[in-house]
């Protein structure tokens, strides 16, 4: 049973949606859109906020292949 079949049955309203956050940036700062979901994304960045994605333990940008 998924967790938002699990609350709505106990009669819960609410809305789950992914995001990301540090504790550098006090909280989330990208989310995921409730028209756009798409398992395991963290969504898009907030206005204002850039996102670098590199290779581990490096600085080196990471190419889509």
């Amino acid at each position: 049973m998924q967790f938002e079949d699990f609350i709505a049955e106990r009669g819960s309203t609410v809305t789950i949606r992914e995001g990301y956050g540090l504790t550098k940036t006090v909280t989330a700062s990208c989310l995921t859109p409730t028209t756009e979901y798409h398992f395991s994304s963290i969504g898009i960045p907030f206005p204002d906020t850039l996102y670098k994605i590199c290779k581990i333990g490096t600085q080196k940008t990471c190419i889509p292949d």
